[in-house]
């Protein structure tokens, strides 16, 4: 197990030791455990076979609470799951979720502070990952403002100027 504190702002990475792949070439696949620490981030999940990667998501004021929503959700269906603890203990704490295949979870939130997401995989299979956004909720039920898992829209044209004394065709 490898292990980070991290603010959100990076991700703890294994890059593929392939020798027939340079490591510019080699995906980037999580690995290892991964303290989120902020008020609210993104959690990229890329994986390959035999995947053990853990973020535990920890909000700093400890009268909030936890909420995960996923934005994107392919894993090998039967095979390799995501499972959602509520408390970072996953021998200690209750299970939110587990989940396999490519079907949105419907979002989940803790009781408490922290939250312990834990993606596994098998030898054989694997697939895309998963995106999930997680926030940190006030004991009011107020929530922090938080990276969009949206791409910035598009800026509207402008339209075509009208010249006065042009020629229209």
């Amino acid at each position: 197990y490898g292990h980070m504190v991290t603010d959100g702002s990076c991700a703890l990475r294994r890059i593929d030791t392939d020798p027939a792949c340079s490591s510019e070439d080699a995906p980037l696949l999580c690995a290892g455990l991964q303290e989120l620490t902020s008020q609210s981030g993104i959690i990229t999940a890329q994986y390959g076979s035999n995947a053990d990667c853990s973020w535990d998501v920890r909000c700093p004021d400890t009268d909030s609470t936890v909420r995960l929503t996923f934005a994107e959700f392919a894993l090998e269906s039967g095979y390799d799951y995501v499972s959602v603890f509520d408390g970072s203990d996953a021998n200690q704490t209750m299970l939110l979720l587990h989940h396999s295949g490519h079907s949105l979870p419907n979002p989940v939130n803790t009781s408490s502070r922290s939250m312990l997401v834990h993606l596994t995989s098998d030898s054989y299979l694997d697939d895309q990952g998963f995106t999930a956004q997680y926030q940190c909720i006030s004991a009011d039920g107020s929530e922090t403002i938080s990276p969009s898992l949206q791409p910035e829209p598009e800026p509207e044209p402008e339209p075509p100027s009208c010249v006065p004394g042009a020629d229209i065709w």
